[in-house]
């Protein structure tokens, strides 16, 4: 394990950030200049995406730093790791680099991440928007969306569809509106597709297109038995794929019959700790 900095006793009321990037002398710079803060703790950094991401497992921090080029596991792969762990166990990320391709634009803006810092950069910035991440904890309706998400995360999972796909972030954001608007399933194309298109800033036609590729994807490869669980009679005659419409539908209301049982936001809650910054502390109750 390559770290430059860690400190096993850090207080849990600060704000914890782990950073990840391959300068050397960056990290401990930006490590000293954020623990100046009163707010901040850094209890360790890494070069690596392996390391980071292990780091974040041992450490549960607020927020994760990272640049998009690491030594081994890069920093797309690592903002996926991240992505598909618990929500319980998933930090903000900021990330930051001196160069930010379409694809990489795209692919962190599949994954909801929001803040993006081009270096050169200075540490106010930095600084900035990491209490601008950790400042604030969700709201009661925001944790229930949450719990849902994992929800479904945990069926597309099951059921066999890669969790890099864009099609499974869009599958899980159209569940997400469908059980927030159940009218949306009159009328797929002219609901669903614009909400997700609009909020992961991508065109309607990719939305479509992507989730249809995934549903083909888990008709030819994935788990069968779990698919015929999820959609019973409603599976179309002669195994051939259902429409869009359908398996959002039937998907929808999987979901919606085991949301509130192992996976509701009582047990996959956010416990605030008290602190001057409202401190976001993630925790299993």
């Amino acid at each position: 394990m390559d770290v430059n900095h860690i400190n096993d006793n850090f207080p849990a009321t600060k704000v914890t950030v782990i950073i990840a990037d391959t300068n050397d002398a960056f990290r401990e710079v930006l490590a000293d200049a954020l623990t100046e803060n009163s707010e901040i703790s850094v209890p360790g950094t890494y070069s690596g995406g392996a390391d980071a991401f292990f780091a974040v497992l041992k450490y549960n921090p607020d927020v994760l730093l990272t640049d998009l080029i690491l030594h081994g596991t890069d920093g797309i792969s690592l903002v996926e790791k991240i992505y598909e762990l618990p929500v319980s166990l998933r930090p903000r990320v900021v990330v930051m680099s001196s160069f930010f391709s379409a694809y990489a634009r795209e692919k962190l803006s599949h994954l909801g991440i929001t803040r993006a810092i081009n270096k050169p950069c200075d540490t106010a910035e930095i600084l900035s928007a990491i209490l601008y991440e950790s400042a604030d904890g969700p709201s009661a309706e925001k944790k229930e969306t949450y719990a849902i998400e994992y929800t479904i995360t945990e069926t597309l999972r099951d059921i066999g569809i890669p969790a890099h796909l864009a099609g499974f972030t869009y599958i899980r954001e159209a569940v997400v509106q469908l059980m927030l608007h159940p009218g949306f399933i009159t009328n797929v194309t002219r609901s669903v597709y614009p909400a997700i298109a609009k909020k992961l800033a991508t065109t309607q036609s990719r939305v479509e297109r992507a989730i249809r590729n995934a549903i083909e994807i888990a008709w030819e490869r994935g788990n069968s038995l779990s698919l015929a669980k999820i959609f019973g009679a409603q599976l179309p005659e002669g195994g051939e794929r259902p429409a869009n419409a359908l398996f959002l539908s039937a998907l929808a209301q999987s979901v919606s019959s085991i949301s509130a049982l192992p996976y509701s936001s009582a047990k996959l809650g956010y416990n605030r700790r008290a602190g001057a910054l409202g401190t976001r502390r993630f925790g299993v109750m």
